[in-house]
Protein backbone atom coordinates (compact mmCIF):
# COMPACT_ATOMS: atom_id res chain seq x y z
CA UNK A 1 0.00 0.00 0.00
CA UNK A 2 0.99 3.34 -0.79
CA UNK A 3 1.87 5.83 2.45
CA UNK A 4 0.38 9.23 1.69
CA UNK A 5 3.00 11.91 0.69
CA UNK A 6 3.85 13.94 3.97
CA UNK A 7 3.45 17.88 3.63
CA UNK A 8 6.41 19.84 3.38
CA UNK A 9 5.49 22.89 5.76
CA UNK A 10 9.11 24.25 5.46
CA UNK A 11 9.07 28.07 3.83
CA UNK A 12 10.28 27.03 0.28
CA UNK A 13 11.49 30.35 -1.94
CA UNK A 14 10.42 29.33 -5.26
CA UNK A 15 7.47 30.36 -7.89
CA UNK A 16 7.40 26.23 -8.75
CA UNK A 17 6.99 25.34 -5.59
CA UNK A 18 3.37 24.08 -4.44
CA UNK A 19 4.06 23.28 -0.77
CA UNK A 20 1.96 25.45 1.58
CA UNK A 21 4.47 27.72 2.09
CA UNK A 22 5.84 28.45 -1.78
CA UNK A 23 4.54 30.67 -3.83
CA UNK A 24 3.20 28.93 -7.16
CA UNK A 25 0.03 31.07 -6.88
CA UNK A 26 1.46 34.50 -6.28
CA UNK A 27 3.54 33.47 -9.61
CA UNK A 28 0.34 32.36 -11.22
CA UNK A 29 -1.28 35.94 -9.95
CA UNK A 30 1.42 37.98 -11.92
CA UNK A 31 -0.28 38.18 -15.36
CA UNK A 32 -3.24 39.09 -13.86
CA UNK A 33 -1.69 41.77 -11.96
CA UNK A 34 -0.41 43.38 -14.60
CA UNK A 35 -2.04 41.97 -18.08
CA UNK A 36 0.19 44.58 -20.55
CA UNK A 37 3.50 43.57 -19.12
CA UNK A 38 6.40 41.34 -19.55
CA UNK A 39 7.18 39.25 -16.42
CA UNK A 40 10.99 39.00 -16.17
CA UNK A 41 11.94 36.90 -13.47
CA UNK A 42 15.35 37.82 -12.45
CA UNK A 43 18.13 36.22 -9.71
CA UNK A 44 18.18 38.06 -6.44
CA UNK A 45 21.06 40.09 -7.27
CA UNK A 46 20.32 41.23 -10.64
CA UNK A 47 20.76 44.98 -11.29
CA UNK A 48 17.97 45.78 -13.09
CA UNK A 49 18.42 49.34 -13.72
CA UNK A 50 21.70 48.90 -15.82
CA UNK A 51 19.27 47.20 -18.58
CA UNK A 52 15.69 48.59 -18.33
CA UNK A 53 14.25 50.40 -21.07
CA UNK A 54 13.67 54.20 -19.67
CA UNK A 55 10.78 54.66 -22.47
CA UNK A 56 8.62 52.25 -21.09
CA UNK A 57 7.24 51.85 -17.65
CA UNK A 58 8.01 49.48 -15.43
CA UNK A 59 7.45 47.96 -11.99
CA UNK A 60 10.59 46.09 -9.85
CA UNK A 61 8.99 43.57 -7.27
CA UNK A 62 10.86 42.08 -4.59
CA UNK A 63 9.64 39.49 -2.51
CA UNK A 64 12.56 38.08 -0.13
CA UNK A 65 12.96 37.00 3.64
CA UNK A 66 15.52 39.72 4.07
CA UNK A 67 16.38 42.50 1.71
CA UNK A 68 19.87 45.23 1.09
CA UNK A 69 20.62 47.42 -1.54
CA UNK A 70 24.07 48.12 -1.82
CA UNK A 71 24.87 52.62 -1.86
CA UNK A 72 24.58 52.89 -5.82
CA UNK A 73 21.87 50.48 -6.27
CA UNK A 74 19.52 53.09 -3.57
CA UNK A 75 20.81 55.88 -5.94
CA UNK A 76 19.80 54.21 -9.07
CA UNK A 77 16.53 52.93 -7.80
CA UNK A 78 16.31 56.77 -6.41
CA UNK A 79 16.77 58.14 -9.98
CA UNK A 80 14.23 55.19 -11.52
CA UNK A 81 11.24 55.83 -9.51
CA UNK A 82 11.59 59.91 -9.82
CA UNK A 83 11.36 58.68 -14.20
CA UNK A 84 7.99 57.31 -13.48
CA UNK A 85 8.13 53.91 -12.39
CA UNK A 86 7.10 51.79 -9.53
CA UNK A 87 9.12 49.44 -6.82
CA UNK A 88 6.73 47.31 -4.59
CA UNK A 89 9.34 45.12 -1.67
CA UNK A 90 7.70 42.76 0.60
CA UNK A 91 9.93 41.68 2.86
CA UNK A 92 10.44 40.71 7.10
CA UNK A 93 14.33 41.92 7.29
CA UNK A 94 15.24 45.45 6.21
CA UNK A 95 18.83 46.68 5.58
CA UNK A 96 19.55 49.43 7.75
CA UNK A 97 20.84 51.17 5.37
CA UNK A 98 17.49 51.22 2.96
CA UNK A 99 15.68 51.68 6.05
CA UNK A 100 17.44 55.24 6.92
CA UNK A 101 16.89 56.23 3.42
CA UNK A 102 12.79 55.95 4.10
CA UNK A 103 10.07 57.33 5.96
CA UNK A 104 9.48 54.00 7.67
CA UNK A 105 10.88 51.51 10.46
CA UNK A 106 10.48 47.92 10.38
CA UNK A 107 10.09 45.92 13.71
CA UNK A 108 10.43 42.31 13.14
CA UNK A 109 9.59 39.09 15.72
CA UNK A 110 9.63 35.43 14.72
CA UNK A 111 7.69 33.87 11.83
CA UNK A 112 8.16 30.01 13.77
CA UNK A 113 5.54 29.47 16.24
CA UNK A 114 6.48 27.13 19.55
CA UNK A 115 4.04 24.35 19.13
CA UNK A 116 4.44 21.88 16.42
CA UNK A 117 1.26 22.29 15.08
CA UNK A 118 -1.29 24.92 14.45
CA UNK A 119 -1.53 27.42 17.76
CA UNK A 120 -5.54 28.27 15.85
CA UNK A 121 -4.92 31.78 16.07
CA UNK A 122 -7.26 33.80 13.05
CA UNK A 123 -5.19 36.57 12.27
CA UNK A 124 -6.63 39.69 10.35
CA UNK A 125 -5.50 42.13 8.28
CA UNK A 126 -7.79 45.40 6.87
CA UNK A 127 -6.45 46.97 3.41
CA UNK A 128 -7.08 50.53 1.59
CA UNK A 129 -7.72 50.49 -1.35
CA UNK A 130 -6.28 52.41 -4.19
CA UNK A 131 -9.90 53.48 -4.88
CA UNK A 132 -10.70 54.29 -1.29
CA UNK A 133 -12.59 50.78 -0.23
CA UNK A 134 -11.83 49.23 2.68
CA UNK A 135 -11.27 45.16 2.94
CA UNK A 136 -10.94 43.07 5.45
CA UNK A 137 -8.89 39.45 5.40
CA UNK A 138 -8.04 36.54 8.08
CA UNK A 139 -5.20 33.22 8.31
CA UNK A 140 -5.15 30.39 10.54
CA UNK A 141 -2.04 30.22 11.75
CA UNK A 142 0.27 26.84 10.88
CA UNK A 143 3.65 26.37 11.72
CA UNK A 144 4.33 30.37 11.35
CA UNK A 145 2.81 33.39 12.03
CA UNK A 146 1.88 35.21 8.84
CA UNK A 147 2.16 38.96 10.71
CA UNK A 148 5.14 38.70 12.83
CA UNK A 149 6.22 42.53 11.53
CA UNK A 150 4.96 45.46 11.36
CA UNK A 151 5.90 49.08 10.34
CA UNK A 152 6.44 52.40 12.07
CA UNK A 153 6.24 55.18 9.52
CA UNK A 154 6.49 58.90 9.82
CA UNK A 155 3.31 60.57 9.84
CA UNK A 156 4.52 63.91 8.96
CA UNK A 157 5.81 62.56 5.77
CA UNK A 158 3.00 64.24 3.17
CA UNK A 159 4.09 61.76 0.45
CA UNK A 160 3.42 58.51 2.45
CA UNK A 161 0.18 56.68 3.09
CA UNK A 162 -0.90 53.59 5.22
CA UNK A 163 -2.70 50.75 3.32
CA UNK A 164 -2.72 48.00 5.64
CA UNK A 165 -3.05 46.98 9.59
CA UNK A 166 -3.27 44.22 11.27
CA UNK A 167 -6.47 44.10 14.10
CA UNK A 168 -4.15 45.58 16.31
CA UNK A 169 -3.51 48.66 14.53
CA UNK A 170 -0.15 47.97 13.45
CA UNK A 171 0.66 48.74 9.77
CA UNK A 172 1.75 45.90 7.66
CA UNK A 173 2.36 47.71 4.27
CA UNK A 174 2.69 51.69 2.63
CA UNK A 175 2.99 53.38 -0.32
CA UNK A 176 5.04 56.54 -1.07
CA UNK A 177 5.34 58.80 -3.68
CA UNK A 178 9.02 59.36 -5.21
CA UNK A 179 9.17 61.87 -7.97
CA UNK A 180 6.50 60.28 -10.96
CA UNK A 181 6.83 56.86 -9.04
CA UNK A 182 5.58 54.90 -6.25
CA UNK A 183 7.25 52.70 -3.84
CA UNK A 184 5.00 49.96 -2.14
CA UNK A 185 6.42 48.61 1.15
CA UNK A 186 5.45 45.72 3.43
CA UNK A 187 6.67 43.34 5.96
CA UNK A 188 5.16 39.61 6.09
CA UNK A 189 6.44 38.02 2.91
CA UNK A 190 3.97 34.97 3.96
CA UNK A 191 0.78 36.96 2.89
CA UNK A 192 2.21 35.62 -0.94
CA UNK A 193 2.45 32.01 0.27
CA UNK A 194 -0.02 29.61 -0.97
CA UNK A 195 -1.31 28.42 2.26
CA UNK A 196 -2.72 32.44 2.81
CA UNK A 197 -3.72 32.57 -0.79
CA UNK A 198 -6.11 29.92 -0.41
CA UNK A 199 -8.03 30.65 2.33
CA UNK A 200 -11.37 32.63 1.47
CA UNK A 201 -10.99 35.75 -0.67
CA UNK A 202 -7.11 36.59 0.50
CA UNK A 203 -5.75 36.21 -2.99
CA UNK A 204 -7.91 40.30 -3.19
CA UNK A 205 -5.31 40.90 -0.39
CA UNK A 206 -2.93 41.07 -3.03
CA UNK A 207 -4.15 42.62 -5.78
CA UNK A 208 -5.06 45.84 -2.85
CA UNK A 209 -1.34 46.12 -2.59
CA UNK A 210 -0.55 45.71 -5.93
CA UNK A 211 -3.60 48.02 -7.24
CA UNK A 212 -1.20 51.13 -6.45
CA UNK A 213 1.29 50.75 -8.86
CA UNK A 214 0.89 51.17 -12.58
CA UNK A 215 -1.50 48.98 -14.42
CA UNK A 216 -0.28 49.91 -17.74
CA UNK A 217 3.28 48.59 -17.25
CA UNK A 218 5.23 47.19 -19.94
CA UNK A 219 7.73 45.13 -18.17
CA UNK A 220 7.45 43.71 -14.74
CA UNK A 221 10.87 42.40 -12.81
CA UNK A 222 10.88 40.11 -10.18
CA UNK A 223 12.52 38.26 -7.89
CA UNK A 224 11.97 35.55 -4.98
CA UNK A 225 14.86 34.29 -2.76
CA UNK A 226 15.46 34.33 0.75
CA UNK A 227 17.68 37.09 0.35
CA UNK A 228 17.72 40.31 -2.14
CA UNK A 229 21.70 40.24 -2.60
CA UNK A 230 23.32 43.85 -3.27
CA UNK A 231 24.42 43.86 -7.06
CA UNK A 232 28.03 42.69 -7.29
CA UNK A 233 31.05 44.04 -10.03
CA UNK A 234 33.11 41.39 -12.20
CA UNK A 235 35.87 42.30 -9.95
CA UNK A 236 33.95 41.30 -6.98
CA UNK A 237 32.83 38.01 -8.24
CA UNK A 238 36.76 37.76 -8.88
CA UNK A 239 37.77 38.53 -5.48
CA UNK A 240 35.32 35.94 -4.29
CA UNK A 241 37.75 33.04 -4.97
CA UNK A 242 40.64 32.43 -3.02
CA UNK A 243 43.44 31.85 -6.53
CA UNK A 244 42.55 34.71 -8.35
CA UNK A 245 42.55 37.35 -4.61
CA UNK A 246 45.85 35.81 -4.12
CA UNK A 247 47.39 36.44 -8.02
CA UNK A 248 45.79 40.09 -7.78
CA UNK A 249 47.55 41.21 -4.68
CA UNK A 250 50.69 39.42 -5.82
CA UNK A 251 50.15 41.42 -9.43
CA UNK A 252 49.69 44.83 -7.57
CA UNK A 253 53.33 44.14 -4.63
CA UNK A 254 55.02 43.47 -7.63
CA UNK A 255 54.09 46.11 -9.66
CA UNK A 256 54.64 48.61 -6.67
CA UNK A 257 58.20 47.18 -5.80
CA UNK A 258 59.04 47.97 -9.60
CA UNK A 259 57.90 51.60 -9.56
CA UNK A 260 59.62 52.09 -5.91
CA UNK A 261 63.02 50.53 -7.25
CA UNK A 262 62.85 52.55 -10.73
CA UNK A 263 62.57 55.63 -9.06
CA UNK A 264 65.11 55.51 -6.51
CA UNK A 265 67.35 54.79 -9.29
CA UNK A 266 65.97 57.89 -12.04
CA UNK A 267 64.73 60.27 -9.67
CA UNK A 268 66.45 63.44 -9.77
CA UNK A 269 66.75 66.38 -7.09
CA UNK A 270 62.87 67.95 -6.98
CA UNK A 271 63.00 71.77 -5.69
CA UNK A 272 61.25 72.85 -3.10
CA UNK A 273 57.71 74.17 -4.54
CA UNK A 274 55.90 77.05 -2.24
CA UNK A 275 53.04 75.93 0.20
CA UNK A 276 49.54 76.58 -1.50
CA UNK A 277 47.07 79.08 -0.21
CA UNK A 278 44.14 78.12 2.27
CA UNK A 279 41.48 78.70 -0.60
CA UNK A 280 39.16 78.50 2.19
CA UNK A 281 40.93 80.91 4.17
CA UNK A 282 40.55 83.33 1.52
CA UNK A 283 37.32 82.35 0.98
CA UNK A 284 36.28 83.72 4.56
CA UNK A 285 38.07 86.67 4.25
CA UNK A 286 36.28 87.75 1.34
CA UNK A 287 33.29 87.14 2.69
CA UNK A 288 34.21 88.65 6.38
CA UNK A 289 35.20 91.86 3.74
CA UNK A 290 32.07 91.71 2.22
CA UNK A 291 29.96 92.47 5.45
CA UNK A 292 32.30 94.41 7.45
CA UNK A 293 33.63 96.62 5.31
CA UNK A 294 30.91 97.39 2.74
CA UNK A 295 28.34 95.85 4.06
CA UNK A 296 27.36 94.25 0.77
CA UNK A 297 24.24 92.35 1.99
CA UNK A 298 22.77 91.32 -1.44
CA UNK A 299 26.60 90.43 -2.63
CA UNK A 300 27.07 88.05 0.35
CA UNK A 301 23.82 86.31 0.12
CA UNK A 302 24.32 85.19 -3.37
CA UNK A 303 27.72 84.25 -2.21
CA UNK A 304 26.64 82.33 0.24
CA UNK A 305 23.85 80.61 -2.27
CA UNK A 306 26.74 79.88 -4.89
CA UNK A 307 29.00 78.37 -2.18
CA UNK A 308 26.01 76.12 -1.18
CA UNK A 309 24.70 75.02 -4.76
CA UNK A 310 28.63 73.83 -5.23
CA UNK A 311 27.97 71.50 -1.75
CA UNK A 312 24.64 70.35 -3.30
CA UNK A 313 26.69 69.32 -6.86
CA UNK A 314 29.47 67.44 -5.20
CA UNK A 315 27.62 66.03 -1.81
CA UNK A 316 24.14 64.73 -3.58
CA UNK A 317 25.03 64.59 -7.07
CA UNK A 318 22.55 66.78 -8.28
CA UNK A 319 22.30 69.33 -11.41
CA UNK A 320 21.37 72.51 -9.74
CA UNK A 321 20.37 74.12 -13.32
CA UNK A 322 16.65 73.48 -13.01
CA UNK A 323 15.50 74.30 -9.06
CA UNK A 324 12.15 73.49 -9.38
CA UNK A 325 9.41 71.39 -7.05
CA UNK A 326 10.92 67.96 -8.33
CA UNK A 327 14.48 69.28 -7.55
CA UNK A 328 13.72 70.59 -3.97
CA UNK A 329 11.39 66.57 -2.98
CA UNK A 330 14.77 65.27 -4.09
CA UNK A 331 17.24 67.06 -2.03
CA UNK A 332 15.04 66.86 0.85
CA UNK A 333 15.02 62.78 0.77
CA UNK A 334 19.12 62.66 0.02
CA UNK A 335 19.83 64.79 2.94
CA UNK A 336 17.48 63.88 5.26
CA UNK A 337 16.43 67.76 5.94
CA UNK A 338 12.35 68.00 6.01
CA UNK A 339 10.49 68.93 2.86
CA UNK A 340 9.25 71.75 4.41
CA UNK A 341 12.79 73.39 5.31
CA UNK A 342 14.03 72.72 2.50
CA UNK A 343 11.02 74.54 0.34
CA UNK A 344 11.51 77.48 2.24
CA UNK A 345 15.03 77.70 1.89
CA UNK A 346 14.41 77.53 -2.35
CA UNK A 347 12.38 80.37 -1.56
CA UNK A 348 14.54 82.52 -0.08
CA UNK A 349 17.49 81.33 -2.89
CA UNK A 350 14.61 82.73 -5.84
CA UNK A 351 14.04 85.78 -3.96
CA UNK A 352 17.74 86.52 -4.09
CA UNK A 353 18.40 85.73 -7.41
CA UNK A 354 14.84 87.35 -8.74
CA UNK A 355 16.28 90.56 -6.71
CA UNK A 356 12.20 90.49 -5.15
CA UNK A 357 13.07 91.54 -1.69
CA UNK A 358 15.15 93.37 0.53
CA UNK A 359 18.11 91.57 1.93
CA UNK A 360 18.33 92.69 5.44
CA UNK A 361 20.72 91.58 8.50
CA UNK A 362 17.46 89.63 9.56
CA UNK A 363 17.37 87.95 5.93
CA UNK A 364 20.86 87.30 6.06
CA UNK A 365 20.74 85.32 9.25
CA UNK A 366 17.78 83.22 8.20
CA UNK A 367 19.54 82.52 5.17
CA UNK A 368 22.26 81.71 6.98
CA UNK A 369 21.12 78.98 9.06
CA UNK A 370 18.80 77.28 7.18
CA UNK A 371 21.78 76.59 4.29
CA UNK A 372 23.57 75.42 7.62
CA UNK A 373 21.10 72.29 8.22
CA UNK A 374 22.65 71.13 4.88
CA UNK A 375 26.37 70.91 5.74
CA UNK A 376 25.25 69.29 9.75
CA UNK A 377 23.77 66.23 7.76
Amino acid sequence: MKSEKKTNWEIQYSLESKDPYGFYLFGEMLPHLYPQAKIHFIPSNANIFKTSSQQQKSVYVVLAGAVAFSEQEMRQLDDWMYEGNDVVIIADEWDSALVQALPVKVLNAHHALDADTADHTIDKVYTLKADGQRAAYQSKRMYYNIFPGFLQTDTAQKQLTEIAWDDKGNVCAAVMRIGDGKMVVATNFLTCSNYFLLQGNNREFLSDIFSYTSKDAKNVYFMVAPQKRTSRSDWSVLWEHKATRAAIILSFIGLLIYVLFGLKRKQKSIPEIAPLTNDAASFAATIASLYYNKHNNRNLAQKMIQHFLEHVRTSYQLNTNVLDEAFVEKLSLRSGVALAATEYLFTQIRQVQSDSTEINDAFLHSLYRNIQQFYKK
